[in-house]
């Protein structure tokens, strides 16, 4: 890539203008708000998954399964990308036996095949994702679920990939993004607004775990400004505000907002155990990309609930 993020120009326009770039994963939440993004700026944007949807705003389509070694390896001949944003993966924090070859064979396999495949073709950077719930390098590193160990895992294979072989990867680490286009009603915010929006109570836990939340648009920008970045290879990169803020503040603002105070029952669901605490390293990302936040919480739940309005009403994200 050649040239840093420019915060007066988060686009990137120019850099990305006719750039190929691939997103695994592209139809889901950050994918098609990537997709987005990426269209936006002028690339040339191809979306891989399992299947097509028209959520996303993609040139062209693959059709395929990142844990099929073999369908990753044709997908990769026939889009001979530049930049490949690798998003597929299975999200939950399920901690249960039946978890642990579902998220090996997604989050781990798939990951390998993507970069291997990618690396053969040549592209110039590979943006994988790591995951809040991976433990950090310092000893002991002990992954607190399924997911979590397959996201540390893969972030593993990142380093070894771009320091034995030489492969252009970067490991880019959002922490809890939120935003419109979020339909996975176990995460909060999607769950708290759907249920007051139609009437119904949230339940909760007690809430009092804290989460630096970033609005997807904002880790959209923060990707294209670590695909920018040349200095990154085998690094993990935080993508937050640093700002740390409690499960049920954020659930109390939704309800705020819907005038559905009442309707939130905070303490009805048991606490996760194990849950990490972690903000963004906000310095050294702005440090190594230029890129730093710029949608604040309370903006970012003022738009994610105008988004639900309109869309719960047009009938969609139901």
């Amino acid at each position: 890539m050649s040239a840093a993020y420019d915060p007066t120009n988060p686009s990137g326009a120019n850099v990305w203008r006719g750039k190929r770039c691939l997103v695994t994963g592209a139809a889901g939440f950050i994918g098609t708000a990537l997709c987005r993004q990426l269209t936006n700026s002028g690339a040339e944007v191809w979306g891989l998954g399992r299947q097509s949807t028209a959520a996303a705003a993609t040139d062209y389509w693959l059709t395929c399964d990142v844990t099929n070694q073999a369908q990753v390896s044709e997908s990769m001949q026939e889009c001979q990308p530049e930049v490949v944003f690798h998003l597929a993966s299975i999200v939950s924090g399920v901690r249960k036996m039946e978890s642990v070859l579902p998220m090996l064979h997604a989050n781990l396999s798939g990951f390998v095949n993507v970069a291997i495949h990618a690396a053969d073709v040549k592209c110039d950077r590979i943006v994988g994702m790591g995951s809040l719930q991976e433990p950090d390098q310092a000893l002991p590193a002990t992954p607190t679920s399924p997911y979590a160990a397959a996201k540390f895992a893969a972030s593993c294979y990142a380093r070894m990939f771009a320091e034995v072989f030489n492969v252009p990867i970067v490991i880019a680490r959002p922490l809890m993004v939120y935003g419109p286009g979020q339909l996975d009603r176990t995460k909060l915010v999607p769950h708290v607004i759907s249920q007051l929006l139609s009437g119904g109570s949230a339940s909760l836990s007690s809430g009092t775990h804290r989460f630096d939340w970033v609005y997807v648009d904002d880790v959209c920008e923060a990707l294209l400004a670590i695909a920018s970045s040349k200095e990154l290879i085998g690094q993990t990169i935080d993508i937050g505000t640093g700002k740390l803020t409690a499960v049920v503040d954020v659930a109390r603002g939704l309800a705020r907002r819907l005038h559905a105070a009442d309707s939130l029952m905070i303490g009805t669901l048991t606490d996760r155990t194990g849950e990490p605490t972690r903000s963004a390293d906000t310095a050294t990302t702005k440090a190594l990309t230029g890129w730093e936040s710029r949608v604040e919480l309370e903006d970012g739940l003022d738009l994610t609930i105008e988004w639900y309005k309109e869309n719960l009403a047009l009938g969609k994200g139901a």
